[in-house]
C-alpha cells in the first residue's frame, strides 16, 4: 500500500495536512509527478530546498512507498507555489531521488 503524506509549509512552517492512501489531492499530485518532462535544474542542495521552505510556501507530497514509475525513481515532491526568493521557481517541482537522495527541479510542459 502506498501510503502518502501531505504537508504545507510556510515560511519556514511544516504543518501535516494529510496521511494515509493519497486522497484526491494527494491523487493529483501523484499525477503530476508522473507527467514531470522538463528539468530545469539537474541538482539542488539541501540547503537550496531549506532555503525555500523557509522563505516560499511549498506543498509536499512524500511516499512511504515509490508510486511513481520505476524510471523516474523519485519518492518525494516539492510543490513550489510562492517563491520569496525571486528565483523564477513558482509552479516547479524539487524531487528527491529515491536511491541517491539527490534534489533535481522539475516542471511540466504540456
Amino acid at each position: 500500500m502506498a501510503y502518502c503524506r501531505l504537508y504545507l509549509a510556510e515560511n519556514g512552517t511544516e504543518n501535516l495536512v494529510y496521511y494515509g492512501n493519497p486522497d484526491t489531492l494527494g491523487g493529483y499530485l501523484t499525477d503530476l509527478l508522473r507527467r514531470i518532462n522538463v528539468q530545469k535544474m539537474s541538482s539542488v542542495t539541501e540547503e537550496f530546498l531549506d532555503n525555500v521552505l523557509v522563505n516560499g510556501k511549498v506543498a509536499i507530497i512524500d511516499y512511504r512507498l515509490s508510486v511513481i514509475p520505476q524510471s523516474q525513481k523519485f519518492y518525494a515532491g516539492y510543490f513550489i507555489l510562492e517563491d520569496n526568493l525571486n528565483g523564477g521557481l513558482v509552479g516547479s517541482i524539487v524531487m528527491r531521488a529515491r536511491q541517491t537522495d539527490a534534489l533535481s527541479v522539475w516542471g511540466i510542459s504540456e
